[in-house]
């Protein structure tokens, strides 16, 4: 035991050095040295960002009759990060070798989901779950104040995964209605972040004629962000509406609208955005121009090239 604490201490002064680390490791194996769980976490922190070589470490572990950890169990998401079927089995291993799962758990699987919306939906499923057995597990005053604060914990992990999986993982209109969904549930306000990926994710859904998402859709989103008082973004929020109009024209004038109508700043990036959606219009297009002047927002060669093109003026 002594020699294995002292071999541990030398894989954890040699970091993510893999070459020392399989030195180290070949030392151990050559001298007949028994290797601990936290030898393998080490040797699995030194693989990640090399797949095999970490699952080649942890199904060594599994031979040597050694239980994984939390610890290593972490390392392995990280290695196994955007691959289905080795995240599913390392979830079922961590329940076949009854590791605590908890919101912090189901939060690091999220996180390393990124593309695969049908098993971080299913991971931020559970966490709403653990959730809500927290609620029902609580008696008492002292249980009741545990209760309140493990509570707030989970429900900044909920809100932190349902970020996640808005940014990295929803593709179609139900992930962003889902997502919105379980906060609501929760009794949880989306933070501003939430907001605009929801509002990003349907606009390209949109634009793209996804899961039956239209203007409408995005319309509700943008509302609704108005309605909450989150302090999102003007620029971002308007270059996702814009996205999110299809081109329809009377849509576009109605978000160009309510650009002309915002105090705050808006980068001139996304009024060239908004001249350029609103080119088969020249109505339209002469709004923006408008705005654009009254604001000194200078337009970009490509959109004086539009504005000559359509409204029939010289560019420059």
């Amino acid at each position: 035991i002594a020699l294995t604490a002292e071999y541990n201490e030398r894989l954890e002064a040699a970091g993510g050095d893999t070459a020392e680390v399989e030195r180290i490791v070949r030392e151990m194996s050559e001298r007949g040295i028994c290797r601990d769980a936290r030898t393998f976490e080490l040797t699995v922190a030194a693989a990640v960002g090399d797949c095999d070589r970490a699952w080649a470490a942890y199904e060594e572990m599994w031979a040597s009759g050694v239980a994984p950890t939390r610890a290593l169990l972490c390392a392995m998401v990280e290695a196994s990060a955007g691959q289905a079927g080795l995240l599913s089995q390392l979830w079922d291993e961590a329940l076949d070798a009854h590791l605590p799962i908890d919101a912090a758990l189901c939060l690091h699987f999220v996180a390393h989901c990124r593309g695969l919306p049908d098993l971080a939906w299913d991971f931020v499923t559970t966490l709403r779950g653990l959730s809500s057995q927290s609620h029902a597990d609580g008696q008492g005053a002292e249980a009741a104040e545990s209760e309140a604060a493990r509570s707030e914990v989970e429900g900044n992990e909920l809100c932190e995964a349902v970020e996640l999986f808005l940014r990295h993982c929803a593709a179609w209109p139900a992930h962003v209605v889902e997502s919105l969904g379980a906060l609501q549930e929760s009794g949880l306000a989306p933070s501003a972040a939430a907001w605009l990926d929801a509002l990003r994710v349907m606009a390209r859904c949109a634009e793209a004629g996804l899961g039956g998402a239209t203007p409408h859709d995005v319309w509700r989103l943008y509302r609704g962000i108005r309605e909450s008082g989150a302090a999102v973004g003007e620029g971002a929020m308007f270059m996702a509406l814009l996205r999110g109009m299809g081109g329809e024209c009377d849509q576009v004038a109605a978000a160009v609208r309510e650009m002309c109508a915002c105090e705050k700043p808006i980068a001139p990036p996304v009024w060239n955005a908004a001249a350029y959606e609103a080119r088969s219009s020249p109505e339209v297009l002469r709004a923006v121009q408008a705005a654009m002047a009254q604001r000194s927002v200078a337009p970009s060669a490509a959109t004086r090239r539009i504005f000559a093109a359509v409204l029939g003026e010289v560019e420059g």
